[in-house]
């Protein structure tokens, strides 16, 4: 019996596979370590970036969704009045980059559009108060002042 024993100590056959476990084993701790210093940065990175995109709209893309018919049929109803009246065109994305986005406060905004909601007839045609009163809801939207 103690000759048995002695030939299981001195057995080394099982040795390699006890080395591949602790192997794997220290691969699997240092891969999930690694995956969690990665998730904390990928997470104040998606922050960062979610904050530095607030307030950005891809007008050509989600246009539509800004005021009523978004801001390619409101060019087409001032592009219509033109037409019919006359007088001058408003170009609705240039006039909302140089008005609107050249730091013009919010406060003053919904003021402009209080004055010229009381003074737009909207009974009658589309005329280019109306046209700049419906940027102004497009700005309104983006800026969440709805």
């Amino acid at each position: 019996m103690l000759g048995r024993i002695k030939r299981f100590l001195a057995d080394e056959t099982g040795a390699v596979t006890l080395d591949w476990l602790v192997l794997t084993g220290a691969l699997v701790g240092t891969g999930m370590a690694v995956l969690g210093q990665l998730e904390s940065g990928i997470q104040s990175a998606n922050s960062r970036t979610a904050d530095e995109l607030r307030g950005y709209v891809i007008q050509s893309s989600f246009g539509a969704e800004l005021c009523s018919g978004g801001i390619s049929a409101l060019q087409a109803r001032e592009d219509s009045r033109v037409a019919s009246a006359g007088g001058d065109r408003i170009d609705v994305q240039d006039w909302m980059r140089t008005y609107v986005h050249s730091g013009v406060d919010d406060q003053s905004i919904l003021d402009e559009y209080a004055r010229l909601r009381e003074s737009v007839d909207t009974s009658g045609g589309w005329n280019r108060d109306r046209t700049i009163m419906t940027a102004m809801e497009c700005e309104m939207v983006l800026r969440n002042l709805d």
